[in-house]
């Protein structure tokens, strides 16, 4: 599906991109009303995301324009504002939903989803097709009760053709469905990942021709395919485990991001100490104090999608304080202190966002899984090295012993902090190691242990392993693919 964002701030933008992309949606991005409304008339949007504030053509003004002209697909206002009054005008003009800054990322995709399905009513959350099945909400594929690890734009492929399971469609078709204006692939984009998505329905199970090809015309489902005697398919997880799941893509996502954003970050910083400085003086002139409250108004949105609620309410209160003309080119030296006063703070919260992706971002540790082939006699060796670097480590001999890993993962979830002092004091009392090292070798696995070993990589998206192996047969490799996230 696809969507538009308007959005002036580039930070805001650039973090909620990420995350709807993350969430398989072909995401364009403008950066002012204008240049949103080209898109709109364009291209066919799923959803409209609309910042009220926006230059050019603000967003109130979009929506009532958006209606004028017949376009039907629903929007979703951002607002920093919580005053009533404008959510209701928002409304009127036509918006189907508001969200107001700052706001949490989870509840930003939850309304994306909610106003996707209310926008087609025949939507589901599970789809299947001779042995395949889609969950959309947790992104799980199976095949015949076989996990398949699949990339966003191959399950996206995906979820196309089992949407439209009779229709065929051309290369150009899927572009304009799947990928954003500004990517702008050539259609050999769409081709390869066709090969990779086939590849790994065959490595499944599937057959060779579950995806049809159409000579001359595109792509579609083979209609004829027999039927599948399928295994009966895992059950769902639970909602406690997409939820824990969800929040650990969130998190990661916003760690990564950070780094990018924080430039920019402390150079509204740097505006807002330059607003202080020239109220100290009497010259606050009417550009410096709009420029201030910009700077203000950006980073009560941005800090508050990072989680930085002490920061964002700090630049709320600044964003106040500058929200009145009347300060320009006048001396108030009771203002001047509060000014200060605040932007001190927002100096000391910004200061400590070096740590930020450490702390308040970090994923849920986990550890480093290394499977090791009893052939290599590495086991005692590897861990007496790996504790000399400081690292603890547990040795697990079966791989049925890696459920205990897992249930201490989800015990310690996101209370768990990614200090490094603590993570020790936490493993300390043998919760969660740094490094489990798995007395295996692979070709003496049983197919069920195998299952559960991929089951459990494939529960647990930050757990990584490594493959230690004394021979490199096929039939090696083919297990160590099976486990997918090596």
């Amino acid at each position: 599906m696809r969507i538009l964002l308007v959005e002036d701030d580039t930070s805001a933008a650039q973090v909620l991109q990420r995350v709807l992309t993350d969430e398989c949606y072909a995401v364009d991005v403008a950066g002012d009303g204008h240049i949103g409304w080209q898109y709109v008339s364009a291209s066919h949007y799923d959803l409209v995301i609309l910042d009220i504030v926006l230059p050019k053509l603000d967003g109130l003004a979009f929506c009532r324009r958006l209606r004028e002209e017949g376009h039907s697909m629903p929007v979703l206002l951002i607002t920093a504002l919580d005053s009533s009054t404008k959510k209701i005008a928002g409304l009127d003009a036509g918006a189907d939903d508001y969200i107001t800054k700052p706001f949490e990322l989870e509840e930003f995709v939850a309304r994306v989803r909610a106003l996707l399905r209310r926008a087609r009513t025949s939507i589901l959350l599970t789809l299947e097709w001779r042995g395949l099945r889609l969950e959309i909400n947790s992104r799980e594929v199976t095949y015949c009760g076989k996990s398949l690890n699949l990339t966003p734009k191959e399950f996206a492929l995906l979820e196309l053709f089992l949407r439209n399971p009779s229709q065929v469609f051309s290369r150009r078709a899927i572009l304009d469905s799947l990928w954003s204006l500004s990517d702008a692939p050539g259609e050999e984009t769409v081709t390869s990942h066709m090969k990779g998505l086939r590849r790994k329905l065959s490595k499944g199970g599937a057959p060779a021709d579950f995806i049809d090809t159409v000579y001359g015309v595109g792509y579609r489902l083979k209609p004829t395919l027999t039927s599948i005697d399928a295994e009966s398919p895992p059950l769902p997880l639970s909602a406690d485990d997409m939820d824990r799941h969800r929040k650990i893509k969130t998190k990661a996502a916003l760690a990564t991001l950070w780094n990018s954003v924080k430039r920019h970050q402390l150079a509204r910083l740097d505006q807002l100490k330059q607003t202080l400085a020239h109220l100290r003086a009497g010259q606050l002139t009417e550009d410096m104090r709009s420029a201030g409250y910009r700077a203000a108004h950006g980073l009560t949105g941005i800090l508050g999608i990072f989680g930085l609620t002490e920061g964002s309410q700090t630049a709320r209160k600044i964003q106040t304080l500058l929200s009145d003309p009347l300060l320009a080119g006048s001396n108030y030296a009771q203002l001047a202190d509060q000014l200060a006063t605040l932007t001190e703070s927002l100096d000391h919260t910004l200061s400590q966002s070096t740590q930020l992706s450490e702390t308040l971002l970090a994923v849920p540790h986990t550890p480093l899984l290394v499977i090791v082939d009893p052939q290599l006699g590495l086991m005692s060796e590897l861990a007496r090295r790996l504790q000399k670097k400081g690292l603890t480590v547990k040795k697990i001999s079966n791989p049925t012993g890696l459920q205990t890993l897992l249930q201490a993962l989800n015990q310690t979830g996101d209370s768990q902090s990614s200090d490094r002092t603590q993570n020790q004091h936490t493993t300390s009392q043998g919760a969660v190691p740094e490094v489990v090292l798995l007395d295996a070798a692979l070709p003496t696995l049983l197919p069920s242990q195998v299952a559960d070993l991929a089951g459990i990589l494939h529960q647990v998206p930050s757990l990584m392993a490594i493959i230690c192996s004394a021979e490199g047969s096929l039939p090696s490799r083919v297990t160590a693919l099976q486990l997918g996230n090596y």
